[in-house]
């Protein structure tokens, strides 16, 4: 499966109607925590993509808090 750049806000929107919840944002890196334990952090920086290294190496994971 190929996957595309998308946009940071984009795969925000994303997360958020499978379930995940913005827990806190630290500088331009937002964090975000399923009800599960999942948890995944996202770059948001204007004007730039994550592009697919990123997306496959940094997918939700559980969070050892």
């Amino acid at each position: 499966m190929r996957l595309i750049p998308i946009a940071a806000v984009k795969l925000v929107k994303i997360l958020e109607k499978i379930g995940f919840k913005p827990v806190r944002q630290d500088g331009s890196h937002l964090r975000l925590i399923h009800a599960d334990g999942r948890a995944t952090t996202v770059p948001i920086h204007p004007g730039k993509d994550i592009n697919q290294p990123l997306l496959k190496d940094k997918g939700p994971e559980k969070d050892s808090n």
